[in-house]
């Protein structure tokens, strides 16, 4: 279970980026400013997308329920080609991910000094906030790519230890991941 959040984890666009090198100069180029403002940014999205998915959870519908329960298994062939695949992946969302999330948090998250608790009301205000709909659609779209690929990688382990005899050279497997997007 463990492994599986790790790899999970990879197809997180701000496990790949946490910052944009502008916001070290507003950080006033504190390298402990700025890992405090990317760690409050990161806390808030994760508290936003667990609040968010277990709120989409509880009624049965939503975006997000729906591209989890629409991922289609990933064909894993190399868990060192899937590996690259998926850092590739992370890594060409990322942009696009850490501007929505500057964009729809308010200033006391992207700006804070400190690392402080996560403010409840913020998860699910009254009237989404302007970028709400950017950052939902790319969280969807992550979700998918993180199901699809997790399961994958049950698959791919399921017929490494059980279903079929192992080969010979790891890296000689199955092949690569072709069909992630």
């Amino acid at each position: 279970a463990r492994s599986l959040h790790y790899l999970e984890d990879m197809w997180q666009p701000l496990h790949t980026r946490a910052f944009f090198p502008r916001q070290l100069a507003q950080a006033g180029f504190n390298p402990e400013t700025l890992r405090t403002r990317a760690a409050n940014t990161h806390h808030y999205y994760e508290a936003w997308v667990a609040h968010q998915l277990a709120k989409q959870q509880r009624s049965g519908a939503g975006n997000w329920v729906q591209a989890i329960r629409e991922a289609d298994v990933g064909t894993i062939r190399s868990v060192k080609d899937a590996t690259k695949a998926l850092a590739t992946y992370s890594y060409k969302n990322s942009s696009a991910l850490l501007e929505a999330n500057l964009a729809y948090w308010p200033k006391r998250v992207t700006r804070s000094e400190a690392i402080g608790p996560i403010d409840s009301r913020l998860l699910d205000p009254p009237k989404p906030p302007e970028g709400w709909e950017k950052l939902n659609r790319l969280t969807a779209n992550a979700l998918h790519v993180t199901a699809k690929g997790a399961k994958g990688f049950l698959a791919y382990a399921y017929r490494d230890a059980i279903a079929e005899p192992r080969p010979r050279d790891p890296d000689a497997g199955w092949g690569g991941v072709t069909d992630l997007d």
